[in-house]
């Protein structure tokens, strides 16, 4: 079996450990500023989710913001993952270390896609349960969350675009003619 298929192989909850380690864990997420700036955000609106009514309006939002949002980060890791044959994605991957810029970016890009499946279900959740205050805080919380992260992914890939021009003003500085894929 070759090596590529092994690893396609693997269970899951490897898959999710890893990740969860590549991201940095708990303590990652509690020094996350996206998260504080999370807190902070549905602190401030504890009025209105506070509220039966606001319960409600924050569900709603997330049902229907969060979907399209979601496909369409599942449809952009998708084309990150498609490119990563490239001499580009080669120099990412820093000769497959586990802490390669490529695996940051891919994780980021994972954790944003559980955030906005874990607003969903507290949104899901929440709509069904409108008398549940902690299924309303933590509705509330992944969609600013989700909101957050979005932000991060952007400045991820914005980073990593960064790279690639390093790497082509480098190229060029140096008259090479080769292209990066």
């Amino acid at each position: 079996m070759s090596s590529a298929s092994s690893l396609s192989s693997q269970k899951s909850p490897s898959a999710l450990r890893d990740y969860w380690d590549s991201y940095g864990g708990l303590k990652a997420l509690s020094k996350s500023p996206y998260l504080w700036v999370s807190v902070i955000f549905t602190l401030v609106l504890f009025p209105g989710w506070m509220r039966v009514e606001g319960r409600e309006v924050i569900a709603d939002v997330t049902v229907s913001v969060a979907p399209s949002l979601l496909g369409f980060s599942i449809g952009a890791m998708a084309i990150v993952l498609a490119f990563s044959g490239s001499s580009f994605f080669e120099v990412l991957s820093e000769k497959g270390r586990y802490d390669s810029a490529y695996i940051d970016l891919t994780s980021k890009f994972v954790h944003f896609i559980l955030v906005q499946c874990f607003a969903i279900a507290f949104a899901l959740f929440s709509k069904l349960q409108l008398d549940s205050v902690l299924l309303s805080f933590l509705a509330t919380l992944t969609l600013a969350y989700a909101l957050a992260t979005a932000v991060a992914t952007a400045l991820a890939l914005f980073g990593t675009a960064r790279i690639y021009n390093t790497i082509m003003r480098l190229k060029a500085n140096s008259g090479e003619k080769e292209n990066v894929d």
